[in-house]
Formats: structure tokens, C-alpha cells, sequence
């Protein structure tokens, strides 16, 4: 089988294909698409992905194994800056352009399938009415972000580009009803087929490791990802354990916001109890990170699966998040796999915190039939067996 994917972060995973070692932090590290890639590389089927970046001044092809990386540049001429400028300008063109560019590589590669990989930038949109057997893969909604900044003009350009999607695509991927009843409520004909993005390997594998931290979060330092939940929370458990001891990784988008946090920590007397660990260039240092804590935490506001507690789950480590988006898919409905309570409700995020940390019988509880789940639905075997099923059956 041909397979042509779109998808707006690869780079990423091209490190080791470059002279000089590319800059991490100006790329998302997106781990889910490097398991899929490297699983797929392994499998007799010749697999093409087709990405943009405004950091070479020409386009470029890598090919490595049975993949061919097409990196397309955006052509502006300040290529330093990074993708955000320039998705901005592309988006209020309908991505014209680039569009086009990408269109004559289908052409060419004459693909049996082509996969985009999220709904936003111009990934879908590159899909509509191709004549080729098409699906989107779902990460996320722009209108959810949306609701929470309805007042950024760029999202709400790229909620209208992400509507037009849903009522052109015949095929979706999702991994629970949430997002299957905003799409089939634009588009009745729409197919849902259901996946979820694999984690790495190396989180089922991790030997234990003494905690270093009480409670674990790793995420973007950013309000939606839920930290000032966190910090809020944190202050409550501090008044039954007052040497709470909580590590918080990912990068800092602000440094307003960190600001902001900072004076937050010192106000509700956290400063000794938060620690910011910051940006972990290696993925696996991030794993081990985790797997050395009591609890992992991440109070986001809008996910539609994060791989952080996806990750969590088969490293045997409890969970506890808002009962938002995918979230209630992955730990079940009734905490059977994790803790989740009311979004916003910091009393009750607290107590759930309290409660994993006291109880020994719990905590192993909810690792056992997580772990068991997480081996199911998230490891990298049986979700690329799963999703080349999925294109036969679209073919």
C-alpha cells in the first residue's frame, strides 16, 4: 500500500537525518507521530509524509527506510522566526499556496490513501476533493480552543477552515463520541472510525524508580493545560501534607506567565513545595520523570487525549484529571482507571490527590486496569495494525 500522510510536525523526527542537529525546543514534540512512523517504516508499505517549515529556504526530500519526507518551505524570507507568524498569514489565504504545492505531490506520488493528521493548518484542507480515498485524524478542536480566546482572529479564522473540514471529509478518526457529535452534527454522512494515537514503547518497559515528587505534571506551561488548578490544588493538600512535594515540566510559553505563576507559588506559601523542572530535550527523560512520582496530575481544560496520561497509564503511575473531552474514554466513567473529577472543581481535584496518595489499595487499583488498557488501545503494534485496516476498509 501507497500512503501519503499530512502533518504539521515531523521535523521533529528528523534529527538524525541532518547534518546539523536541529533546535528541539522550535519544534513540538510530537512522539506520537514518531512511534507511528518508526512502526510503519517496519511494515512492507512505502509511506510519504508531506510537512511545511519556514527554516530551510528551499524544499527538501529525506528518505529513510520506506518513508520520504516531502518538507515543503512557507517562501517567506524571514525563515528564523518560527511557524506561528507564518501559519497566521497562510490561514487568511486558505493556505492557497502551500495547497497547491502539496496537490502536485499527490499528483505525482500517486498515493492510495492520504491521511491528514489534525484539523488544523492546512493538513485537512488539503484533502477536500482530491479523488483520492481520504481521512483525517482528529487531535484536537480548534473551536474548543476558540471558546476560551474567543477574541484571537487567527482562531477564529482557523475554526471557519476546520468547519469547512467536517462537512467536506468523508472519513474521521476519533477515539470517543465527544468529538463524533460535533462532527456528525455538520456532516450526517460522515464515517467515525475509532483510535487513538500510540505512546512510546519504552513507557511499558521502565523499570521502578524511587519518587522524587509527590505529584507529576507535564504539559505546556499554559492556563488551558490547567496549572494555576494545580498550584490551587497543591495549597489545599498542603493543609493535610505539608511537605507536598509536586515537579512541573514542559516548556514556559511566557514569560509573563511565569511571572505570573511565580508570585501565585509565593502567595499560597508553595515556594518550597513547586518545583519547575522546565523543558526536557529527550523524551524518555520526561518518562522517567514521571515514572519517579506517586501521582500524576494534568487538570486541562480542553484534550482531546493527551498522550501525557496515556503515558502515565503504562508506566503504572495514577492518574487524576477533569472529567473533559477524551479524558473520561481513557479512564473510564467511573475512575475505574483514574481519578477525574468536575472540571474547575479545585476541592475536589485536591481530594482525589489525597485519596491516591493515602491509599495503597487504591493507587494499584486503578495502575492494574490502566496498565491493561494502556496495552490495548495505546501501544504501537496493535494501533498501526489497527489503522492499516482502516485505510483497506476506506480503499
Amino acid at each position: 500500500m501507497k500512503i501519503l500522510w499530512l502533518c504539521s510536525y515531523p521535523l521533529y523526527l528528523l534529527n538524525d537525518y541532518f547534518e546539523k542537529p536541529l533546535n528541539y525546543r522550535k519544534f513540538h514534540p510530537a512522539t506520537w507521530m514518531y512511534n507511528l512512523m518508526t512502526e510503519v517504516n517496519k511494515r512492507n508499505h512505502e509511506l510519504h509524509v508531506v510537512t511545511t517549515c519556514p527554516y530551510f529556504s528551499s524544499d527538501k526530500i529525506v528518505k529513510t527506510g520506506n518513508v520520504t519526507f516531502h518538507i515543503l518551505t512557507r517562501g517567506v524570507p524571514f525563515i528564523n522566526k518560527g511557524f506561528p507568524d507564518y501559519l497566521r498569514i497562510d490561514a487568511h489565504t486558505n493556505y492557497w499556496f502551500l495547497k497547491h504545492k502539496i496537490h502536485k505531490i499527490i499528483e505525482k506520488v500517486a498515493p492510495d490513501v492520504v491521511n491528514a493528521h489534525g484539523t488544523e493548518d492546512l493538513n485537512a484542507l488539503s484533502t477536500i476533493n482530491i479523488g483520492i480515498p481520504s481521512i483525517t485524524w482528529i487531535q484536537g478542536f480548534i473551536s474548543d480552543i476558540l471558546a476560551s480566546n474567543p477574541k484571537n482572529s487567527f482562531l477564529v479564522k482557523q475554526a471557519k477552515l476546520e468547519q469547512k473540514v467536517f462537512i467536506n471529509t468523508d472519513n474521521f478518526i476519533s477515539n470517543c463520541d465527544y468529538f463524533d457529535k460535533k462532527i456528525t452534527s455538520l456532516n450526517a454522512k460522515a464515517k467515525i472510525h475509532y483510535l487513538s494515537y500510540p505512546i512510546s514503547s519504552q513507557a511499558f518497559d521502565l523499570p521502578e524508580a524511587d519518587p522524587t515528587a509527590d505529584i507529576c505534571f507535564v504539559g505546556n506551561i499554559i492556563k488551558r493545560k490547567g496549572v494555576e488548578d494545580l498550584i490551587d490544588a497543591t495549597s489545599i493538600v498542603k493543609k493535610i501534607k505539608n511537605n507536598i512535594k509536586v515537579k512541573i515540566i514542559g516548556t514556559q510559553l511566557s514569560p509573563e506567565y511565569e511571572v505570573f505563576l511565580n508570585a501565585k507559588i509565593d502567595s499560597l506559601n508553595l515556594k518550597d513545595n513547586i518545583r519547575f523542572i522546565g523543558h526536557l530535550v529527550d523524551h524518555l527523560d520526561v518518562l522517567k520523570e514521571v515514572k519517579a512520582s506517586r501521582v500524576f496530575v494534568l487538570p486541562t481544560h480542553a484534550d482531546t487525549g493527551p498522550r501525557s496520561i496515556a503515558e502515565s497509564m503504562a508506566l503504572k503511575i495514577p492518574v487524576v484529571s477533569y472529567k473533559i473531552d477524551g479524558v473520561p474514554w481513557m479512564l473510564g466513567q467511573q475512575n475505574e482507571r483514574g481519578m477525574t473529577v468536575e472540571l474547575g472543581n479545585i476541592d475536589a481535584l485536591a481530594e482525589s490527590i489525597l485519596s491516591v496518595l493515602n491509599s495503597e489499595e487504591l493507587s494499584g487499583y486503578l495502575t492494574l486496569n490502566a496498565f491493561s488498557f494502556a496495552k490495548t488501545y495505546f501501544h504501537v503494534e496493535p494501533v498501526v495494525d489497527n489503522l492499516l485496516n482502516i485505510y483497506t476498509k476506506i480503499l
